[in-house]
């Protein structure tokens, strides 16, 4: 079950559907013409038509016409249901995410919530300037926002033989955390938007940021513009929701999505 809201105390109702579930994603197009500009907070649930999971977190996105083709498509690699009164720990050990670590602390989530972790396939350009390295992470479901006591630790992978192509030298104080902004539709720099994550440090043996998130969303390790060219600007989209104009009447359809495991887990 889907449900779509106008406003953050969830008492503006848009739309609500339920889904099928489907494989690996469920998705739901919705057939509501949604406001350019506007803010919108959706959440959902699974139901085995005789238990019902609890809501998850709600999250949020922003319409924006104007971003053209902004569908970004990811795959997902892990899902985990993560307890809100003991620590959770994912890993991935193979993969263009190997090495990745994410540790959730008691105490960081509100309530007991299915987590997921995929490669983004298709996603926003970085800013003009910038160079990846590394992929393209999302963190989910995004926009989840955690305790600012209890930040959820990770660490990213990153490719050592671009970093070295790239002259930069030394991995410390080279590489920045770069996340997406669904709500300003740019990339931002860790290193210079405050309250976006905090790097701890790097790891040069196993080629790792280590950082600490306060929310999850888009993820990838990066050299900034050295120039100063670049603006944080540089593609729609975001993770979690992404909106699109539909062909035809310019009317904006949204795809929520939920893992397949969030049904068996959950109940």
């Amino acid at each position: 079950m889907f449900e779509l809201y106008a406003d953050e105390n969830l008492t503006e109702f848009v739309a609500d559907h339920e889904a099928v579930q489907g494989t690996l994603i469920t998705s739901w197009k919705v057939p509501t013409v949604l406001d350019d500009g506007a803010t919108y907070y959706w959440r959902a649930r699974a139901t085995d038509g005789a238990l019902e999971s609890s809501w998850t977190n709600t999250a949020s996105f922003r319409v924006n016409s104007d971003g053209g083709d902004t569908a970004v498509e990811f795959t997902v690699i892990k899902v985990v249901v993560a307890d809100s009164d003991s620590e959770t720990s994912i890993s991935i050990d193979d993969g263009n995410l190997s090495g990745l670590r994410m540790t959730i602390p008691a105490g960081a989530l509100s309530e007991s919530t299915t987590v997921y972790i995929g490669e983004a396939t298709r996603a926003p350009a970085l800013p003009e300037g910038t160079q990846a390295l590394g992929p393209v992470i999302e963190f989910g479901p995004s926009g989840m926002e955690f305790n600012a006591e209890y930040p959820v630790e990770v660490r990213i992978p990153y490719d050592s033989e671009k970093l070295a192509s790239s002259g930069q030298g030394s991995a410390q104080g080279a590489l920045h955390l770069f996340t997406y902004s669904v709500t300003e539709g740019r990339w931002k720099d860790s290193q210079e938007d405050e309250g976006v994550s905090i790097i701890i440090d790097v790891d040069p043996v196993d080629n790792v940021l280590i950082c600490r998130l306060s929310h999850f969303s888009l993820y990838t390790v990066a050299i900034p513009d050295s120039t100063g060219s670049g603006d944080g600007s540089g593609g729609g989209g975001g993770g979690g929701c992404f909106i699109q104009s539909a062909g035809g009447g310019g009317s904006i359809a949204l795809f929520l999505r939920l893992m397949t495991n969030f049904f068996i887990n959950q109940l």
